[in-house]
């Protein structure tokens, strides 16, 4: 049975999180690409492990089409490890992320697409194939071959529609197998 709202509340009052300090040169190659692109700006990239826990193992083994219903990735920006680690890219006036689901092509694709276009004031001097390359690299390093895994894309990035630019951006990966998520994202203003 799918857990209910108070069973999700408590989960994320208890789950333990724990920041990965490592920071892969696929990734690093594609926060400094954005980052370069970003002038007022930036990019960030925050990764994640957590302990085991009931209504959490309902969501990641056996139902991951309801993590979207279930707010799970807007739910993690709001614990308090998540909130360090990202304390620089939230929003001061809070967090309103809704992402949709999306499959690896899509996260790929995306990917390309935002490192290719750039920030407010300047576009990337890569090639469209070096965009994809990058965002190639980027997908095999959180994903791997896997398919135990789960994305989600944000268009408005952290912040409400209303309150954000055309250059936020955010991306969310679950892991189901090495119970850990990772968290991508781009800001720019005009």
């Amino acid at each position: 049975m799918m857990p209910g709202p108070e069973q999700l509340q408590e989960m994320w009052r208890t789950l333990k999180i724990k920041t990965l300090p490592d920071l892969p040169a696929d990734i690093a190659n594609v926060l400094n690409q954005m980052r370069s692109t970003r002038i007022n700006g930036g990019a960030w990239y925050a990764a994640f492990q957590f302990e085991t826990h009931p209504a959490l193992d309902w969501f990641i083994k056996d139902h991951p089409q309801h993590l979207e219903a279930s707010n799970f990735f807007a739910d993690a920006l709001l614990h308090p490890v998540v909130q360090q680690a990202l304390k620089a890219a939230l929003p001061e006036q809070g967090i309103s992320a809704n992402p949709i689901l999306m499959d690896t092509f899509d996260l790929e694709a995306s990917l390309a697409r935002e490192i290719h276009s750039g920030g407010a004031y300047h576009h990337t001097y890569t090639s469209v194939r070096q965009s994809k390359n990058l965002a190639a690299s980027f997908v095999d390093q959180v994903q791997g071959d896997l398919r135990h895994q789960w994305f989600a894309y944000s268009p408005g990035g952290f912040s409400d529609p209303s309150d954000s630019t055309p250059w936020d951006h955010s991306w969310y990966g679950l892991n189901s197998l090495k119970r850990s998520f990772w968290i991508l994202h781009v800001h720019d203003v005009d």
